[in-house]
């Protein structure tokens, strides 16, 4: 078990029950908070939430991590996007049927072929 000392926080120095790392409990969990941020704030779960980071990683294995349009040319390329076959702007739902795992340069191609098609 840590041991507490009353001391100066290193963060808001204030005196109040500090542990080893020099943090009282407010300014511990602040940081706790900050570096899981830090940490996920450019991935699917900061912008989608841990559900569908869930389903993305469960296409991705489904898939065997392997690009499905490269597939269907015969080529192998890594899949790094989970993509709607269905887009949700045309009725597109988040059931494992209508997701795909692709490589980043397939998943542009698509996205922006389907962005041209639903602006004409």
């Amino acid at each position: 078990m840590a041991r507490i000392f009353r001391t100066l926080c290193t963060q808001c120095h204030l005196v109040k029950a500090s542990g080893a790392d020099g943090l009282c409990d407010e300014c511990r969990s602040k940081y706790k908070r900050w570096t899981i941020y830090q940490k996920f704030k450019g991935s699917s779960i900061a912008r989608y939430g841990r559900k569908w980071y869930k389903l993305r990683q469960s296409i991705l294995k489904r898939d065997s991590y392997l690009c499905q349009e490269c597939l269907r040319n015969g080529k192998y390329q890594v899949a790094e996007d989970v993509d709607h076959i269905v887009p949700l702007t045309q009725g597109g739902t988040d059931d494992e049927s209508n997701l795909q795992s692709l490589c980043h340069e397939c998943h542009k191609i698509k996205t922006a072929r389907e962005s041209q098609t639903r602006y004409k």
